[in-house]
């Protein structure tokens, strides 16, 4: 059962170091199962880039003619807005707890999603939908969590089921909880991840940490040229958090709490790149 949750990665004739590498299903599956993770329905990481980038790329009459794949989509709540605004949508995330949270909180108004599942487990790495299935694919912070021996696969999953647009939110800096399994934190500054123990030990969620001319160079090279990315913008985590708060959440949330995981290794404002991706037409 882990081999296939995490799509038998050895069918991509990986190197045994990768496909023997710890399975980050379960260690996902922990966390939204055990720790709470991503529990607070109304909040999504998307929001701003939705907000800002995706409504602005097309026509309000059109949207209802694409499709948009959230990769890494968590409870749902991306998909959720993506179909308010008349997108026609679908997720998938790596842990299968996260996935039910999202077949259960997430209804779409008619048909506003593609198959018979609007949200399906899968990898990254292994994208369960076919060639060119989507118009246009979202993922805000989850790269960083892919280990780098499996970005390049991951990268041509992406450019794989999409055939115009990347809007894409990357951590560009370790986050604060740097031990998912442990002895019992004795120090404030260690987060829910460390107390959890669990599956297997990471030293951080935050796998790859690298700067946004890195992430175009990965994604030019490793769709053979035919995408090009450009750099948007850098944001940290706090005032995306705010603005990610959408309606359905508590009128007096408590962005305190959130603190431990907004901040970086070093205590400051955890950094994160916008980046846009669109394929280059022969």
């Amino acid at each position: 059962p882990v081999a296939r949750r995490l799509g038998d990665l050895r069918d991509f004739g990986k190197p045994p170091a990768v496909a023997a590498a710890l399975d980050r299903s379960a260690v996902y599956e922990h966390l939204y199962a055990k720790g709470g993770y991503h529990q607070s329905l109304g909040v999504t990481h998307a929001l701003p880039i939705i907000n800002e980038r995706i409504s602005r790329w097309v026509e309000t009459k059109t949207r209802p003619t694409k499709r948009i794949l959230d990769v890494g989509c968590s409870h749902g709540m991306g998909v959720q807005t993506l179909w308010n605004l008349g997108f026609r949508a679908s997720g998938t995330d790596l842990a299968t707890t996260a996935v039910d949270m999202a077949t259960k909180a997430r209804v779409p108004p008619g048909r506003n999603c593609d198959g018979d599942k609007c949200f399906k487990q899968g990898s990254a790495a292994q994208l369960p939908w076919a060639d060119g299935a989507f118009d246009a694919l979202m993922s805000t912070d989850v790269l960083e969590h892919v280990p780098k021996g499996l970005l390049e696969q991951t990268v041509r999953e992406f450019t794989r089921v999409t055939r115009e647009k990347l809007f894409l939110i990357i951590a560009t800096a370790l986050e604060w909880d740097l031990i998912v399994s442990g002895p019992t934190g004795s120090s404030s500054k260690i987060g829910f991840t460390q107390k959890l123990g669990g599956p297997a030990k990471l030293a951080t969620l935050h796998e790859t940490v690298e700067g946004p001319e890195w992430w175009i160079d990965l994604f030019q090279s490793a769709s053979g040229g035919a995408w090009s990315c450009r750099f948007v913008k850098e944001t940290n985590f706090v005032g995306r958090w705010k603005r990610g708060v959408a309606r359905e959440a508590p009128k007096k949330f408590d962005y305190g709490a959130l603190k431990p995981y907004v901040l970086d290794s070093h205590g400051q404002p955890m950094k994160a790149c916008w980046l846009e991706c669109t394929r280059r037409h022969a």
